[in-house]
């Protein structure tokens, strides 16, 4: 043994560093703490409170009765509305986040090619996606007004139709307005995603590829495309999340009317929480909904892994 083990043995100062070394142990704690104290006040108690009202009899008062099994499941799914208004959520889905992809393309595109002007575009294309959704949708729900909205003004004053257009009193017009409203929204963050993909790739592989003869079918079919895989996932992934989880657009410019035509469970949930008052059962739909959530995200992480290994 060394002398200044002895010494350290001796004096009795081995202790104390062992007893700092142990608390510096817990020392990420206190940095952590903060962020552990909000994740569970804001994600965890809520999922679980959302969890055991599912299973409770809670009386249109807020009273809670006790558990009642999976008989808030039971009306839920024998509900006459679900099927709609599933079917709705799918569409909603479908169209918007489809309708997305596309025309983000062409605009990170055009917002990758070198013009005079090009970061004042930029600024100009997010504008949408940083303002807030809720101003965004009752600025929209004006617009569609039938008789003072912007929309129809311009339509009459220019001659494209005769008269206005009730966008927000039939179930197909009122359909084709919040659709666009969501792709409006949504365009900017999917361009930008899309774009730091092509920004990925390096200028030397297409250059290596014009050197072989590959034209731009053949550059966008063998490089672009397997290139672009990841970002196509991941805005795809966020798309779905962000439009499945979309109520202030529904709810602020049709409230899920007219005669419940636009519904998606989110706004469906909303209506039977707080105008019926069934809270158990909107907090069985509630859950159903993380289920889909939860599912959609190993369905990303999936195909994810496979991209990683170079399958997609």
């Amino acid at each position: 043994m060394s002398s200044t083990a002895t010494r350290a043995i001796v004096t009795g100062t081995t202790k104390p560093r062992v007893a700092a070394r142990g608390w510096r142990r817990f020392e990420p704690l206190l940095w952590l703490g903060p962020v552990l104290i909000l994740l569970f006040g804001i994600v965890v108690y809520p999922m679980f409170e959302m969890l055991r009202t599912a299973f409770s009899e809670i009386s249109r008062a807020g009273l809670d009765r006790g558990l009642a099994g999976f008989e808030n499941f039971t009306r839920l799914l024998t509900h006459p509305d679900l099927g709609h208004v599933l079917w709705q959520t799918l569409m909603w889905l479908v169209l918007v986040v489809g309708l997305t992809l596309v025309v983000s393309w062409p605009i990170a595109l055009l917002l990758h090619q070198d013009f005079p002007g090009r970061t004042l575009v930029r600024y100009a294309v997010i504008v949408p996606w940083a303002a807030s959704l809720v101003m965004t949708s009752l600025i929209f729900r004006w617009m569609f007004h039938y008789y003072y909205g912007a929309i129809n003004s311009v339509l009459v004053s220019t001659g494209i139709t005769p008269r206005p257009i009730d966008w927000l009193g039939s179930p197909v017009m009122a359909w084709i307005a919040l659709i666009a409203v969501g792709v409006f929204v949504s365009v900017p963050f999917t361009s930008y995603v899309l774009l730091s993909g092509l920004q990925s790739i390096p200028a030397e592989v297409y250059e290596a590829a014009k050197i072989d003869g590959a034209g731009h079918l053949k550059t966008w079919f063998f490089i672009t495309r397997p290139m672009l895989a990841g970002s196509v996932l991941v805005a795809l992934a966020l798309n779905i999340v962000g439009v499945f989880n979309s109520f202030p657009i529904i709810w602020l410019i049709t409230q899920g009317g007219p005669n419940r035509a636009t519904h998606t469970t989110i706004t469906f949930m909303y209506e039977l929480a707080f105008k019926n008052r069934s809270i158990g059962e909107a907090a069985a739909l509630s859950l159903l909904n993380l289920i889909v959530l939860m599912l959609i995200v190993v369905v990303y992480l999936r195909f994810q892994r496979k991209n990683a290994g170079g399958l997609l």
